[in-house]
């Protein structure tokens, strides 16, 4: 769950966003090497209501379509992921102001993520790596800030968010998480139309998962990735865009995953 650089012109909004991950693992398997290929697709249906000009509330639909192959076998499922919302505060918005060329907004808070998902896909009378699943199947807490600072046409954007976990009935918590995006932008008008081109570093970590307060080893881990992205504008209303990075430098399941594209 992210937000990026977002423009208040249009308070409310709705859109659908897609997602893809992928990652390259090696594990041992009666003590021999076994490799697989995990994707991860996600389209999802999001938006964003003001209720009050202070409180802005967003919220989160994915659709999942995940897929492992190994060892020339390969798994797909496909589902409904987990719903999250967040509501935010407006602490800081001096984007309406013609006094001065700097313009801040800051806004935090958080919300939920709620076990809507599908989390008992089975394959063969034996349930799925919990990564395969659509859904996690527990609830867990969300935390986020985002500030933007815009000097002219040249900005800055910062965003952090925050998961914490909590076991789904089968005793399965995945690890708490934290991530970080530090962003520089352009913005850019050509006639009706804004161009907003943008690089980044995004930095993610995630702590071990438990399975019934037992750790589970070759999961969690950090890494740190560029971004590149360009967002464009459209007679105000209408919005498109897009963004890609790949980690410089990780440490994975105890080194045993490599992540690729993003």
């Amino acid at each position: 769950m992210y937000v990026g650089i977002l423009p208040q012109f249009q308070q409310h909004f709705v859109g659908l966003r897609y997602q893809f991950r992928q990652f390259d693992s090696k594990h041992i398997v009666n003590g021999n090497p076994v490799f697989s290929t995990d994707r991860f697709h996600s389209v999802e249906l999001w938006g964003r209501f003001y209720p009050h000009r202070k409180i802005q509330l967003m919220a989160f639909m994915p659709l999942n379509i995940f897929s492992k192959d190994e060892n020339n076998r390969s798994i797909q499922t496909v589902g409904q992921g987990d719903f999250q919302f967040i509501a935010n505060y407006l602490a800081i918005n001096t984007s309406d102001t013609i006094v001065s060329w700097w313009k801040h907004n800051l806004l935090f808070g958080g919300g939920l993520k709620l076990p809507t998902g599908e989390f008992n896909h089975y394959r063969n009378d034996s349930l799925l790596n919990p990564n395969l699943q659509s859904g996690t199947g527990s609830w867990d807490f969300l935390l986020n800030a985002n500030y933007t600072v815009r000097y002219k046409k040249v900005g800055m954007n910062i965003e952090t968010n925050a998961r914490l976990t909590t076991s789904n009935v089968h005793g399965y918590r995945f690890g708490h998480r934290l991530n970080g995006t530090l962003r520089f932008f352009m913005w850019t008008k050509i006639k009706k139309s804004s161009l907003v081109p943008h690089l980044g570093i995004l930095v993610d970590y995630a702590m071990k998962d438990r399975k019934k307060n037992l750790i589970v080893q070759e999961t969690g881990g950090i890494f740190l990735s560029p971004q590149a992205g360009l967002d464009i504008y459209i007679w105000g209303k209408w919005m498109i865009g897009g963004s890609a990075s790949h980690a410089v430098w990780e440490n994975l399941g105890d080194g045993l995953i490599s992540s690729g594209w993003r």
